[in-house]
């Protein structure tokens, strides 16, 4: 045997569990009802978990599309590379595009010019990041609030550790591997889709949140 043969073995075995764990771990739904939901017969559909056939470039980007995930996470290709800038940027914009868990950030960019050797806060420009644990407890949405502020604790302990040399680099990359694999499948969905609501609705939202912004602000001011 050749090695495209193992590769396209390795692709059919990637996409087939993933297929899988979408459908019955995520959605919770039996293969008629996640058939219809992505224009499959169910046939098809056990013989893309099964193994037996792979989805063709289109119906992987319809399932893709209609699950809410990567085309790469489908294809079990889902490891992050942030080699410039934009790769930065684009993971920041998925950050804040999931729903659920929420990061507050407060922008500090009202020093108009800062002195090189100032230490105080008030006298410098900053951004800052709060995740925190317990809003699952106050809106049921944000159910991996506590993830989210386990995963940040453990990346920044274990770099520290590596950065400090308390960790060998093979023991750091078998860390970071470890614990990178045991989140792989806690999927996570976005925000609504903006443009496929109403403009009454997105009025209606956007009243919401201002009045929201607006209590926040009193309560705030009252301490």
């Amino acid at each position: 045997m050749d090695t495209q043969y193992y590769v396209e073995q390795g692709i059919k075995s990637s996409i087939s569990d993933r297929i899988a764990l979408l459908r019955t771990e995520v959605l919770k739904m039996n293969q008629k009802d996640f058939a219809e939901l992505v224009g499959l017969s169910q046939s098809t559909l056990s013989q893309y978990e099964g193994g037996k056939m792979l989805p063709s470039i289109m119906t992987a980007l319809t399932i893709a599309m209609k699950c809410n995930v990567s085309l790469d996470w489908l294809c079990g290709r889902d490891e992050i590379h942030l080699s410039n800038l934009a790769n930065v940027m684009a993971c920041f914009f998925e950050l804040y595009e999931i729903e659920q868990f929420k990061i507050e950030t407060e922008i500090h960019n009202k020093v108009d010019m800062e002195d090189n050797n100032e230490t105080d806060e008030e006298k410098r420009n900053w951004v800052a990041f709060k995740v925190f644990y317990n809003d699952f407890w106050h809106d049921k949405k944000y159910k991996y609030s506590v993830d989210i502020c386990n995963i940040i604790e453990k990346a920044y302990s274990l770099t520290q550790d590596w950065k400090s040399f308390r960790l060998s680099q093979d023991r750091y990359d078998q860390e970071k591997m470890k614990w990178i694999e045991s989140y792989k499948n806690s999927l996570i969905t976005k925000d609504d889709d903006h443009s496929s609501l109403s403009e009454d609705e997105q009025n209606r939202r956007r009243i919401e949140i201002m009045r929201a912004e607006l209590e926040a602000m009193e309560k705030k001011n009252k301490k």
